[in-house]
């Protein structure tokens, strides 16, 4: 057997390990690498969103990249929580509230329909809050728009659900904006997903329309921020519990505990 020159040898190899890093590198670019499970919906920390970039980290979607139709999230059209035997009514400032008037405790939200930290707190803790405080008359609750900077559709959303207030859906509708937010959060069709919403809703579709259409809530939507800011609010949500100051998506346990602390000065 003739010897094999080493330099051959040496040469064979070196095509062999390129050959098998561009095959790798092919195989690769062509693979879908599945999503991770840590970034699902609601993947949210207790805490708020802010009017830094911080705030935009976390997202409730969870929608892959070009979803096929099938992988398109579908329209909730219930609201999530039964308002049927809770008192509403407005505020003196013009801001929907429910509740007894003349309960011992007050309770006001600064809180933003886009704000994945919201959509957790109206997911959890809120409904918690309404059945043991708001609707047993122990406590006032208002809501009071605060739209972030960050978040280019929350403005919109905001008038929007003013503009469910014209065809008293007001609560309705804040359920539907925050349940479908992923619907219409970063997307530039936002518009057609409100006025959808209130076609769900039961509501007027050209009065809505013509409502949104006109900015017939933008300054009001504004003076709510401007209020927000003289208090020193910089994320979402904002919970004021008679004095004290809850901020984020806190765990419910939190909000119980002040609520009672506050009740029994009373």
């Amino acid at each position: 057997m003739k010897n094999t020159n080493p330099w051959m040898l040496a040469t064979i190899f070196l095509l062999g390990l390129i050959i098998g890093f561009l095959i790798g590198r092919l195989t690769l670019g062509s693979t879908i690498l599945p999503a991770n499970p840590a970034m699902g919906t609601n993947n949210v920390m207790n805490q708020g969103s802010t009017g830094s970039t911080a705030g935009t980290i976390a997202d409730n979607s969870g929608t892959a990249i070009n979803p096929t139709a099938a992988q398109q999230p579908t329209m909730q059209t219930n609201p999530v929580n039964d308002y049927t035997n809770i008192d509403k009514s407005v505020d003196s400032d013009g801001h929907f509230s429910l509740g007894n008037k003349n309960a011992k405790v007050k309770i006001v939200e600064f809180g933003d329909f886009q704000c994945p930290f919201c959509y957790r707190y109206f997911m959890t803790a809120f409904p918690q809050i309404l059945t043991d405080y708001v609707a047993t008359g122990k406590v006032y609750y208002t809501f009071h728009n605060y739209p972030l900077n960050i978040h280019p559709q929350a403005p919109k959303a905001a008038e929007a659900s003013l503009c469910a207030a014209d065809q008293n859906k007001y609560w309705e509708y804040h359920d539907l904006l925050f349940a479908n937010q992923n619907l219409w959060s970063g997307n530039d069709n936002d518009v057609q997903v409100f006025e959808n919403l209130a076609q769900s809703a039961g509501m007027d579709s050209g009065k809505f329309s013509q409502c949104l259409s006109s900015g017939k809530y933008t300054a009001t939507v504004n003076a709510d921020i401007a209020s927000g800011d003289k208090k020193g609010i910089s994320g979402t949500p904002t919970i004021f519990i008679d004095d004290q100051k809850v901020v984020g998506a806190q765990d419910y346990s939190v909000f119980k505990q002040t609520i009672d602390q506050e009740l029994n000065k009373k």
